[in-house]
């Protein structure tokens, strides 16, 4: 009698866990989808303040040694010149 109560359990809990999965998994693909819905409803409204971001990522990058200074500086300048650029087209 018992193994057939265990083996009983173990079907049941080896459903449930799998029903659980996939739960978890279905909220996860809605959140994802959500999340992407929302972000190209809103879009991306400051470009200039992506430029600024990249600008300190880029900088920290330098810091860390991961970019070297020529690199730097290149990444830099053309930033700068695309945030000048922007600026001066929406005045």
């Amino acid at each position: 009698m018992d193994s057939i109560e265990n083996s009983l359990w173990w079907k049941l809990l080896n459903r449930s866990a799998w029903e659980l999965f996939g739960l978890l998994l279905a909220i996860l693909v809605m959140a994802w989808l959500i999340l992407q819905i929302r972000s190209w409803w809103t879009g991306d409204d400051d470009p200039a303040e992506g430029d600024h971001e990249l600008l300190m990522s880029i900088r920290e990058l330098n810091r860390e040694g991961d970019l070297t200074d020529d690199e730097y500086r290149n990444i830099k300048g053309r930033l700068v010149e695309r945030m000048r650029d922007a600026s001066g087209t929406s005045e």
